[in-house]
C-alpha cells in the first residue's frame, strides 16, 4: 500500500481528512459560545454557518486527494498492471475507492458533528451530508483525471511525485478555486442556505458525473497515450 510506502502520501490525505473534522468540531463549539451569549437569531446563524460546509470540504478534499499522484506512484512498475488480466477501469475505480474512503468517513463525521453543534433541522443534514460525499468524490475524480493528463512515471524518490508533480500543484490550486467560489456563493448569491447547500449538491454530482464518465471511457487510452 502507498501510505506504507511513502508517509509523505499518507498524510496527505490524513491531514485534510482529519482537519476537516477538527474545524467542524471548532465551528460548533464557537456557536456553543455563541448560543450561551443568548444574543441574536442564533437558529439563521446556524443556517448561514452551514452554508459554508462545502467551502470547508472543497478545500480539505481537494488539497491532498489520494489520486492526484496515485498513477505516478506506480513508477516504473506500471508496467505490471499493464500486462494484467484486470482492465484499467477496474484499477481506476479501485484508486477512486479508496479516496472515497478517505474523505468520505471524514465528511460524514464532519456533517455530523456540524448538525449536532449547529442543531440544524433535518434536512440541512441531508444536504451537508450529500455535499461532503459529492465533494469526496469530487476530488477524487480531478485528482485522477489530472494525474491521467500529467501522470509522472519517472522519479528517483515518492516525495518528488507527491509534493513537486504538476498533477499534485494542479489539484491543490483547485482547491483554492473551488473553495473561494463557494464562499463567494454563500455569500452572494440571493438564495437561502439550504437553497444554496442544494445547488452545491446538483453542481458537484453533474461534476461528478462528467469527470467519471471521461475517466471511464477516455482514461485509458489517454494514459497509454501519454506513457
Amino acid at each position: 500500500m502507498y501510505p506504507a510506502r511513502c508517509i509523505f502520501y499518507f498524510l496527505n490525505g490524513f491531514i485534510g481528512a482529519a482537519l476537516n473534522v477538527v474545524m467542524a468540531v471548532l465551528a460548533a463549539v464557537v456557536f456553543s459560545l455563541i448560543e450561551s451569549q443568548g444574543q441574536g437569531d442564533v437558529a439563521g446563524l446556524a443556517e448561514a454557518v452551514a452554508a459554508f460546509a462545502p467551502a470547508l470540504f472543497a478545500f480539505m478534499f481537494l488539497l491532498g486527494p489520494t489520486t492526484n499522484c496515485s498513477i505516478s506512484m506506480e513508477g516504473s512498475a506500471f508496467w505490471v498492471i499493464r500486462t494484467m488480466p484486470v482492465k484499467m477501469t477496474k484499477v481506476f475505480n479501485a484508486k477512486l475507492l479508496v479516496n472515497l474512503v478517505y474523505y468520505g468517513v471524514s465528511g460524514i463525521a464532519a456533517s455530523v458533528i456540524l448538525a449536532i453543534g449547529l442543531k440544524l433541522s433535518f434536512i440541512y443534514i441531508v444536504l451537508i451530508t450529500l455535499n461532503a460525499l459529492f465533494i469526496a468524490a469530487l476530488g477524487g475524480n480531478m485528482g485522477l483525471l489530472i494525474n491521467i493528463l500529467l501522470p509522472k512515471m519517472k522519479w528517483e524518490n515518492e516525495n518528488q511525485i507527491v509534493k513537486q508533480s504538476a498533477a499534485v500543484f494542479l489539484t491543490v490550486l483547485a482547491a483554492f478555486i473551488f473553495a473561494a467560489l463557494f464562499v463567494l456563493g454563500a455569500l452572494y448569491l440571493p438564495v437561502s442556505p439550504a437553497w444554496y447547500l442544494a445547488i452545491c449538491a446538483i453542481l458537484c454530482c453533474a461534476i461528478n458525473v462528467v469527470t467519471y464518465i471521461i475517466i471511464m471511457t477516455k482514461g485509458e487510452k489517454i494514459l497509454f497515450a501519454k506513457i
